[in-house]
């Protein structure tokens, strides 16, 4: 209808606001506009900040799982089945965390970004499916978005910093593959938005006073892709009811594709990873995704090309890992922002690391990740651990890497 395709128009100009997020250049302008499927921007290079070149030390949160749950206005965490009993931290959990985020940054400059692990709308995405006929529009008045991620991380020196992610298995849905995955990737676009999160996987280098760090963000929930007949996975039979191919060409369109898709993708993410990290010329190497780095590909990825730091958030705990089965290289899980319940009960004084999030300051010679709990009921600043990482040097003499296969298990001793 006539007045169906104005509404398209009109409101598809009022969502153009976004766009100086993208400095303007040649190889940029084509990330200035939306993309014309979802996955189109699949691998390409966010354009390199401008705005902390001067500083010697920068400083970003990391927050993972944080996401919580709508009911009757109000934002709740999931309730994990896994574990019965609560208390009062639990029923604020998204609430404590980001409160404690907007504390220290009103006691500081604030971060220069926020990186989000995934995770970010519990208990299946943005509540829209993949094949909604305009799914980038009114996305900046979306009641869910609003109430879970714009209006709860607020503040001096924290409102108006990006949020750079990748998507967890929640955005498709946690037992489905046709929930409003597309729709948060197409966020990135929307009117004053501070979200960025342009593909399934991307990178952005940070350029700094006399130092630079390379961000590369991985969508790894293939480890989730488990076969149709298998309810409890992404491309479950019993869930999954929408092709996705409506607005991405590429799919899942049907349980039974979605896992090739998924595994093809995952291929192509290995390749596409190893090539930028051998490119990488810069102090600092750091990959972002969702489920921990359990396999040995990891170990032997990040061995060779000297991997600084991963981030993930696939266990709902606050922990840092260093010097352990990754050796050298640094493992952050920040699986506690309060979207869902932690894996332990949490304590009312703070001293736990159910919920959190991670300070991380960056220079160039070392990398300093301090663990901050929810503060518990009085809402205090409670430093849970500081880690102090130094960079990892490329073993230029490893061996050819073969296997390309990421295996469907979760080794929950990882971590």
């Amino acid at each position: 209808m006539w007045w169906w395709s104005l509404t398209f128009i009109v409101v598809h100009l009022l969502e153009q606001g976004s766009s100086h997020v993208v400095p303007v250049t040649p190889e940029t302008a084509k990330l200035r506009r939306k993309p014309k499927f979802a996955t189109e921007f699949n691998g390409e290079e966010w354009p390199a900040n401008s705005e902390h070149n001067q500083k010697k030390q920068v400083n970003f949160y990391v927050i993972g799982a944080w996401g919580g749950e709508v009911k009757a206005g109000r934002v709740e965490p999931f309730r994990w089945a896994k574990r019965g009993k609560s208390n009062l931290i639990d029923e604020k959990a998204q609430h404590l965390v980001a409160n404690r985020m907007r504390d220290l940054a009103e006691r500081t400059s604030g971060p220069a970004f926020v990186v989000n692990a995934g995770g970010s709308f519990y208990p299946q995405g943005i509540q829209q499916f993949c094949d909604a006929m305009f799914p980038s529009l009114r996305l900046s008045s979306n009641s869910q978005i609003n109430k879970v991620f714009q209006n709860m991380y607020i503040g001096t020196n924290l409102a108006e910093k990006q949020w750079l992610g990748v998507l967890g298995e929640s955005e498709y849905g946690f037992k489905r593959f046709d929930s409003g995955w597309v729709q948060a990737l197409y966020y990135t676009w929307s009117r004053n938005s501070r979200w960025v999160m342009p593909a399934q996987y991307w990178s952005r280098r940070y350029n700094f006073d006399d130092f630079a760090a390379d961000f590369f963000f991985i969508d790894n929930n293939v480890v989730k892709a488990l076969a149709p007949e298998v309810h409890e996975g992404l491309c479950s039979s019993q869930h999954s009811t929408r092709s996705c191919a409506y607005n991405n060409p590429e799919g899942p369109k049907n349980p039974h594709h979605c896992v090739g898709w998924f595994q093809d993708t995952w291929k192509a993410q290995q390749e596409w990873l190893e090539e930028k990290l051998r490119e990488s010329d810069v102090a600092w190497q750091v990959v972002v995704m969702y489920h921990p780095p359990t396999h040995p590909w990891w170990q032997a990825v990040a061995d060779r090309w000297g991997i600084d730091l991963i981030i993930c958030a696939g266990r709902h705990v606050q922990k840092v890992v260093y010097r352990g089965k990754l050796g050298a290289t640094a493992v952050i899980m920040s699986g506690g922002g309060g979207g869902i319940w932690s894996e332990d009960l949490p304590s009312e004084d703070g001293q736990d690391d159910a919920y959190g999030f991670m300070d991380v300051s960056i220079s160039r010679n070392q990398l300093m990740i301090e663990a901050h709990s929810h503060g518990g009921i009085h809402g205090d600043q409670i430093i849970r651990s500081r880690t102090a990482v130094v960079p990892r040097y490329r073993n230029i003499n490893y061996v050819a890497l073969h296997n390309h296969t990421e295996p469907h298990t979760i080794d929950l001793d990882f971590v």
